[in-house]
């Protein structure tokens, strides 16, 4: 079936239980800048929200809807195997530019951190967590931020499908709190996370699970991805401000410090 009529099809359901697609939902700047645990609590129910109608759409299957399941973690097993051949390669080479300094400075510690978070994700039931996932038939949004998607008075409005995917629950959280988790002290996140699972229903592993997710040090891994490609066209000085940004940002936020909970 063409993705038009797929994508149609599934619109229709989602009407029909109370979730609709308004390309007009936008963000409240100012409220974006002063986060309050209502409208954050407020993002996380609607996703949940979401999750609830969603999951459990079989007829897609056949449909062409995207399976987005294990890709987050095996690309952040990718990222980590290429960030530590980068790193070596950097300790041997002799002249070495700012930017590869900061590297060979910090790497260590954040390649370290890196894979205990992807041993502390299958600690947690990785592939228990998937099996659920398959069985319930689970569909996430894709995009989960303020502006994406909103609970009202009528039901939950979402600003398309193009990016939905059959996927664990947990990612939609993940992909939401990761964008704020900078402003969140380590209990706040906890707080966060454990109310998020609690609508969903889903267990302690859960809660381990997206934890360790947004321990994982992206920010850096990718801007050292970036540089290593040249991804960006950006000066060395440039490349070398923004990944001293990305450590000082770090080592300042008292959030996930290295530390898995």
């Amino acid at each position: 079936m063409p993705e038009y009529y797929a994508t149609r099809s599934f619109s229709s359901y989602l009407k029909k239980n109370g979730i609709y697609v308004d390309g007009n939902l936008s963000i409240d700047n100012a409220d974006l800048k002063n986060l309050t645990q209502q409208n954050i609590k407020a993002q996380l129910e609607a996703i949940s929200d979401f999750h609830k109608i969603a999951s459990g759409y079989s007829e897609y299957l056949s449909e062409g809807m995207k399976n987005g399941t294990g890709k987050l973690i095996e690309r952040f097993k990718v990222e980590t195997k290429k960030f530590k051949r980068q790193l070596q390669r950097y300790n041997n080479l002799g002249e070495k530019t700012d930017f590869q300094k900061l590297v060979i400075e910090n790497g260590l510690d954040y390649s370290t951190r890196a894979e205990e978070c992807i041993n502390e994700v299958h600690k947690w039931g990785y592939f228990d967590l998937i099996k659920r996932s398959m069985l319930r038939i689970e569909i996430c949004a894709g995009k989960t931020y303020f502006g994406d998607i909103k609970k009202e008075t009528d039901g939950v409005k979402i600003s398309c499908l193009d990016k939905c995917n059959y996927n664990m629950n947990e990612i939609d959280a993940f992909y939401f709190l990761s964008k704020i988790k900078k402003r969140l002290d380590k209990v706040e996140l906890s707080n966060y996370i454990s109310f998020f699972c609690n609508q969903e229903d889903l267990n302690i592993n859960s809660q381990k699970f997206i934890l360790s997710l947004l321990s994982y040090p992206e920010d850096f891994i990718r801007c050292c991805s970036r540089y290593r490609d040249k991804k960006k066209s950006w000066s060395e000085e440039k490349y070398a401000a923004k990944l001293e940004k990305i450590i000082l940002s770090d080592t300042s936020s008292p959030n996930l410090q290295g530390v898995i909970i």
